[in-house]
């Protein structure tokens, strides 16, 4: 992925803390309207991004949000701490 970003004419910016990422694609998404990626790792990475995600959901700042999943069958398997992304980030349809 980082070999294609270098080709690209995209501008990476590394921040050591997903919280805080995801807090700049927030920013970035509403001051330039234009669509922030944001690259998450599996687990704990991007569980402590949703306060953020959530954040620019509510103001509907465009923020496309990319994290890794490991195989169902290794949740809570392996030495990492893992967990469902897609299920901490469903939305909320007011049905449960």
């Amino acid at each position: 992925m980082f070999d294609a970003l270098r080709r690209s004419s995209l501008s990476y910016v590394g921040l050591r803390v997903e919280n805080n990422a995801g807090f700049a694609a927030d920013a970035y998404g509403r001051i330039t309207g234009e669509a922030a990626p944001l690259l998450l790792s599996t687990g704990p990475g991007a569980l402590t991004s949703l306060a953020a995600l959530q954040e620019a959901a509510a103001a509907s700042a465009p923020v496309l949000a990319i994290s890794s999943q490991v195989p169902s069958a290794g949740i809570g398997a392996a030495a990492t701490a893992t967990c469902t992304n897609c299920a901490t980030r469903r939305r909320r349809s007011g049905t449960s």
